[in-house]
């Protein structure tokens, strides 16, 4: 995921660890979108960090997942 996501591995081993700092919520977005977190599970990424989630404007959307259509 630290390839996708653009911070390195040591980097998301002190994350996962709880050594590392507290990530912003710009570093949370990264593997979120590596991820292809559902809103759901991006709400719940953030409020993990300590953060709020990113405020959504406009109707909510879903993607297709993958392989359909």
């Amino acid at each position: 995921m630290a390839q996708l996501a653009g911070p390195s591995v040591d980097y998301h081993a002190r994350l996962e660890q709880r050594r590392g700092p507290q990530p912003s919520p710009q570093l949370l977005a990264a593997p979120a979108r590596a991820l292809r977190l559902s809103e759901n599970e991006l709400d719940h990424l953030y409020h993990l960090a300590g953060h709020e989630p990113p405020r959504r404007h406009g109707p909510l959307t879903r993607a297709a997942p993958r392989g359909c259509c």
